[in-house]
Formats: C-alpha cells, sequence, structure tokens
C-alpha cells in the first residue's frame, strides 16, 4: 500500500491517493476527498487479439467475484458533489485527459449522464491514476493474479466454443462426404475418375473419427499454450496417440 501518492492533473489541480492492490489482480484507488477508483486488466483482452484493454470501475470492487452491481458498490466518487456509478473499459492509448468522450462513460447514481464538467474532470482522474497503475513496479504481476484467477472461467468458455465447432466441422464434413459419394457416382456413370478428397477427413470412418478427436485435441493443445509449439507436439499427445494405438515414424 503506498500513502499519500499526489499526481499534478493541471496547473491549479492535483489528487492525492493510496493504492491497495488484491489477489485477484485489481488495483483500488482511494482518492482523498472523492472516492474509489478500482483498476484491473479487460477480462476479456487477448483472448483473439493482443489488446491491452484497462477496466475501471467507480468504486471498491472487493472479493473473488466477477459480476458485480456497480450501484450496490461501496465509496463510490463524488466528482463536483455528483456520485458517479459505472464501470468503462477502453484503450489506454487513446485517453484524452482534456475530454472523456469517446473513451469513458461517466453516469451518476440512479442513472443518466454525468454532467459536462463533472465528466471532464473524472476524466483527468481516471486518466492520471491509469497512467500511475501502468507504471507501478507490478503491474505485471498484477496482469498475472488476474489472468489466473480469470482462467478457469476462459477455458470453460473455450471448451464451450471448441464442442460448438466440433459439432458443426463434424456436420458439415458429414454432408461434404455424401457429395463427394454423388460426385463420384456421377463420374462413374460417364467413366471419370472422382474429386480428390485430399485432408478432408471421412467422419463415417474410425480413420475420420481419428482425425476429427486429433483436431480436438490440437485444438485444446493451441488454446492452452496460445500457439502450437512446434515439436513439443509430439510428447504433449503421446497418450492420446498410444490410445488410439497409433505409432509415430522414426524421424
Amino acid at each position: 500500500m503506498q500513502d499519500g501518492t499526489t499526481i499534478q492533473l493541471t496547473a491549479r489541480r492535483s489528487i492525492t491517493f493510496t493504492t491497495i492492490p488484491d489477489q485477484y489482480g485489481r488495483c483500488v484507488y482511494q482518492v482523498q476527498g472523492i472516492g474509489a477508483f478500482t483498476i484491473e486488466p479487460d477480462a476479456h483482452g487477448r483472448l483473439y487479439d493482443e489488446r491491452d484493454y484497462v477496466h475501471v470501475t467507480f468504486g471498491r470492487v472487493e472479493g473473488e467475484h466477477r459480476w458485480i452491481r456497480t450501484d450496490q458498490l461501496p465509496d463510490r466518487p463524488v466528482v463536483c458533489r455528483v456520485e458517479l456509478e459505472g464501470a468503462s473499459t477502453f484503450n489506454p492509448a487513446a485517453t484524452n485527459p482534456a475530454s472523456p468522450y469517446g473513451w469513458l462513460s461517466v453516469r451518476r447514481s440512479g442513472g443518466g449522464s454525468a454532467p459536462t464538467g463533472t465528466s471532464r474532470r473524472a476524466g483527468e482522474i481516471v486518466h492520471a491514476l491509469v497512467r500511475h497503475w501502468l507504471a507501478r513496479d507490478d503491474h505485471d504481476e498484477l496482469v498475472g493474479y488476474h489472468r489466473w484467477h480469470l482462467a478457469p472461467e476462459r477455458m470453460r468458455g473455450h471448451g464451450v466454443r471448441i464442442d460448438r465447432l466440433n459439432q458443426q466441422l463434424s456436420q458439415v464434413l458429414t454432408v461434404l462426404a455424401k457429395e463427394h459419394a454423388g460426385y463420384a457416382e456421377q463420374a462413374a456413370i460417364r467413366d471419370r475418375q472422382p474429386l480428390d478428397r485430399g485432408w478432408t477427413p471421412d467422419p463415417s470412418t474410425r480413420e475420420g473419427q481419428t482425425i476429427l478427436r486429433l483436431y480436438e485435441q490440437l485444438a485444446m493443445v493451441k488454446s492452452e499454450h496460445r500457439g502450437l509449439p512446434g515439436a513439443e507436439v509430439v510428447p504433449l499427445l503421446e497418450k492420446w496417440l498410444t490410445t488410439m494405438n497409433l505409432t509415430l515414424p522414426d524421424r
């Protein structure tokens, strides 16, 4: 915990705050005379892209829970005599301390947008706090905690999508196999060669089912390791290959 850190916002305005990081990767900024701002990485970042977005909540967020009612949070900030409520997710590189519009949602408690002066003042404060958060010595450590606690939820989400895509893939390949069979039947009538199936597995055969199961296993490995680890795929799949009674050729 840091005591009495002061940041100059403008020539006439400054804020003084303390910071309280927690085991879930959040950091509560307690601004003197104003209230609390909870800062953490975007819970949806780095799933499918390299975005490093930040999530700022007006009020004090505590505990493991991820889904909260912002209108029930304690110590919500009061800016220009207006109590704020809600949260915003944004790209820190796209923030403008002179204007909150386009990156920060500033709402008053009970609903409705905050007055213009309140929004601008809140934008100045949040911009300064996020810059301080990004420069913290323990920033990478906090991000690591955040990702560790989110991993089970993210794995469940990936697993659901993998199952859904595999079902769709199986259905498409089944239809594709029928179309190949139809093409081969018509080609035989005209004494022509059927289309080359290439790499496409046939889910109606044991070999095709094996390939699809291997595809699913590789998808899980890729999700877990953020990419396929090249030659390390073989030992990762060794147990699976054994259960399928498959042998690898000598290299």
